[in-house]
């Protein structure tokens, strides 16, 4: 389960002028995604060659995100933004746990604590699509911090393609917990009128 880095040339190239720039434009229709799609693509449309943008958001990507920024580094962590704000703390036992009842487990090569946002997302993604019963509870979960992370990434994020990103990821994340909302409330309707 899982794996973090920044998008390699091909990935760009891709991006640019393969399925992915396809996918990407019909991503950019959803009202949820489109704003951050929108500066994503913005990136992508620019003069810079597959090579140097390459080399430019590796750059980027490891002083967000890999502590190489210091202070302007923003931690892709839930423990970063939930309770004390101390690393490897309760989300990671509480993910681990998770992770064992979903029947799943993190790549050996994957250094990063059970918390980390690629793991969360990845759990969230298989819970949904097996309509596994903590689904909610995980969405939930990323709902809590996730607003967080995007806010930090925005601000931090000098390219616009990871501020894009958060972005779109924090749209996907409200638009899904709004239909948990709607669900609930329809369930709810449809109990009290029986």
């Amino acid at each position: 389960m899982s794996s973090w880095h920044p998008p390699t040339r091909e990935a760009i190239g891709d991006y640019r002028r393969g399925e992915r720039a396809v996918w990407l434009s019909r991503l950019e229709e959803d009202p949820d995604l489109g704003p951050g799609i929108g500066a994503i693509a913005a990136v992508l449309a620019s003069d810079e060659d597959d090579a140097a943008m390459t080399s430019h958001l590796g750059i980027a990507f490891g002083k967000l995100f890999d502590g190489i920024g210091g202070p302007y580094t923003v931690p892709p962590y839930e423990s970063a933004y939930c309770g004390t704000g101390h690393l490897f703390q309760a989300p990671v036992s509480e993910m681990k746990q998770l992770i064992a009842e979903s029947g799943l487990s993190v790549d050996s090569g994957f250094a990063e604590p059970a918390d980390h946002l690629s793991i969360e997302l990845t759990l969230a993604a298989h819970l949904l699509s097996t309509g596994g019963p903590q689904a909610d509870q995980m969405l939930w979960r990323l709902r809590n911090w996730v607003p967080a992370f995007c806010s930090s990434c925005i601000a931090a994020d000098a390219t616009g393609f990871f501020a894009g990103a958060a972005r779109a990821l924090d749209g996907l994340v409200a638009a899904e917990c709004r239909k948990l909302t709607t669900q609930s409330t329809h369930h709810t309707e449809e109990e009290n009128i029986k």
